[in-house]
């Protein structure tokens, strides 16, 4: 209990010493006062000390004999005996430890506490101390007690380069002015130390300065502002631009400089672009000219979306803007819709293709609008050369079709079990299904032997497949069925090779066809050249132009189909018309060129 007493008295006399010189000392103080400070709580907490240990010195003499008399007189005669025992040398050992046990045994039944006074504990001045230990504590959350506080406890020694850190600022607040497009209401942030803005918010920064201070500065990255004076507080004006810290500097009237202490922030939000999608259609598509084609949107943006334009690129280059929202038009966070489209409009030839897609813009005054693009989708005006290539593509499913039922009949042999043999027919008449599907919308192939010869393939297939199903029937020979199996894959394996023969005929025709419309579109550009030496018109240069253009499209078709059909045909044709491809690429090159340098004499001997 004197060990609670006496560090009870040293705790609450030195919080409440530190207290008080924390009030006394405040933000800005010397070191020297400083040391003062800590010496006076150093040298209160061992006065207190000191007092605590007061009753132990009624102890010396013969003051603990007094106490156990007091308490217990029984024992008196025995410590007396003991004591006495104990200052004689002539008895024995013996005697002397027999006596000190019976001591020790009669003591540990009469504890100590039962002979101290409580008195001497528990004093009037000890409940006084603690109780202004407690309000002391209360009252470190004062702005004078927590600056003095924070001076104490981070004493600063030696040099110390630029501003002392202090705690200087009692309180801080922001009033937040948001940029008018965001429509926003203004907001007023206490205890403004973590600020997280949009980019191009007003900010008047409001500071409380514990110390009579005659200037606040506040730093910001990169850039300083100074706070204007506004009764007792300071207000600081800055527009938010950037991330990093924020920082205080605080100078008194007597000219001391000091920055508080607190860690605080200004993080800017970005205004994100509006995220535009094109819903429909969902790829690349080939239309007929007056076939009607639906472009649907979504765009959205957290402020709402400004301006929504359908941007349509010509083959030419030139680019059409079809405003679908208007600035003049209010804004919307979300915005969906349709647009028609038909190609007929753009005065394309066949074959040509437009590209599309969606842009748009927010209301962002502060760094410039964000621009927000959809997908790209290319649509592509109908012609002989994709309906070529639409028949190309039929008959390249129909060989998957055709070799994957090849493959299943193959792979698993026929069962001699009935039941087993039925459902491995079930297994493979599926991917025969869908061959019959495809033969049985044969579209106008151009070939003179393609339709005939897919319509006998269909009849066949009907046929032993109807001859297969009567090998299945209940009380059938295993051996039946097999033969029947064999017949059918030895029908596939045929079909198989003349659809691959039809694919390679197919691209080899669809690669002269865009030989011949290549030539024809070398003696347009040079008919379009002579007009030119009669008279150059913006007109006739666009015209050579699309037409350049044009045949530069047909080159890369064609390359492509002579790519696609190396799979099919002899490798000495492809490469035959793969120089007569370079060959073209080339000419046209040098036709550009000529144009740009205005020598037409060049540009039609480079056709020639």
């Amino acid at each position: 209990m004197l060990a609670v007493r006496i560090a009870a008295a040293a705790a609450a006399v030195g919080l409440a010493s530190f207290v008080l010189v924390a009030w006394v000392l405040g933000p800005m103080t010397p070191l020297v006062w400083l040391c003062i400070g800590w010496g006076v709580v150093f040298g209160m907490t061992t006065g207190a000390v000191a007092w605590s240990i007061q009753p132990l010195l009624k102890l010396r003499g013969h003051g603990a004999l007094g106490l156990v008399a007091a308490g217990q007189p029984s024992l008196l005669s025995p410590l007396q005996s003991a004591y006495e025992l104990q200052a004689e040398r002539a008895f024995s050992r013996e005697l002397v430890v027999a006596q000190r046990v019976r001591l020790l045994r009669a003591l540990d039944e009469s504890p100590a506490r039962k002979f101290i006074p409580w008195r001497w504990l528990v004093q009037p001045a000890l409940a006084v101390t603690l109780s202004f230990a407690v309000l002391a504590w209360w009252s470190l959350d004062f702005d004078r007690a927590a600056a003095g506080r924070y001076a104490l406890l981070h004493t600063q020694t030696g040099a110390i380069e630029g501003a002392r850190t202090s705690h200087v600022v009692a309180r801080t607040a922001a009033e937040l002015f948001f940029p008018d497009y965001m429509e926003r209401t203004n907001e007023y942030i206490e205890d403004a130390d973590r600020l997280i803005v949009p980019r191009g918010t007003a900010i008047e920064y409001t500071i409380t300065p514990i110390v009579d201070a005659a200037r606040v500065v506040v730093e910001l990255p990169g850039r300083h502002v100074e706070a204007d004076r506004v009764g007792d507080q300071f207000v600081a004006a800055f527009v938010a631009d950037a991330d990093g810290p924020l920082e205080i500097y605080v100078e008194s009237t007597r000219g001391e400089r000091r920055v508080d202490h607190r860690a605080r922030s200004i993080r800017v939000q970005l205004d994100e672009p509006p995220q535009v999608n094109m819903l429909a259609p969902q790829e690349d598509l080939v239309a007929e000219e007056r076939q009607p084609i639906l472009l649907q949107h979504n765009a959205t943006d957290d402020y709402g979306v400004h301006e929504l334009t359908l941007i349509i690129k010509l083959p030419n280059g030139e680019h059409l803007r079809r405003p679908i929202l208007t600035p003049s038009e209010s804004s919307q966070t979300e915005l969906n819709g349709e647009t028609v489209l038909h190609l007929e409009e753009f005065s394309l030839a066949p074959a040509d293709a437009v590209t599309v897609w969606l842009e748009a813009k927010d209301g962002n005054r502060v760094d410039g609008p964000g621009v927000g693009r959809s997908s790209v989708r290319t649509l592509t005006l109908a012609s002989e050369i994709t309906r070529r290539r639409d028949r190309i593509v039929e008959l390249e499913k129909l060989l998957g079709s055709l070799l994957t039922t090849l493959a299943l009949r193959l792979e698993q042999r026929v069962p001699d079990g009935f039941q087993e043999a039925l459902r491995r027919r079930n297994e493979v008449l599926l991917p025969y299904n869908e061959v019959m599907s495809l033969l049985s919308n044969v579209g106008d192939h151009r070939g003179p032997r393609t339709i005939p010869l897919l319509l006998d393939m269909k009849k066949r297939l009907e046929r032993v497949h109807k001859r297969e199903a009567f090998a299945y029937r209940q009380g059938t020979q295993p051996r039946i069925r097999k033969n029947q199996n064999r017949v059918v894959v030895t029908e596939l394996e045929k079909d198989s090779l003349i659809v691959a023969d039809l694919i390679s005929e197919a691209r080899l025709n669809d690669a002269a066809e865009i030989a011949r419309e290549v030539q024809q579109l070398r003696r347009e550009i040079a008919s379009l050249i002579g007009e030119l030496r009669r008279g150059q018109t913006p007109e006739l240069q666009r015209a050579l132009m699309a037409a350049m253009d044009r045949a530069e499209r047909r080159m890369e078709a064609l390359r492509q189909q002579l790519r696609e059909a190396m799979r099919y045909v002899p490798g000495e044709f492809v490469n035959r018309q793969s120089r007569q491809a370079s060959e073209s690429t080339d000419a046209l090159q040098a036709v550009r060129e000529a144009l740009a340098r205005g020598d037409l004499d060049a540009a039609e001997a480079a056709l020639a």
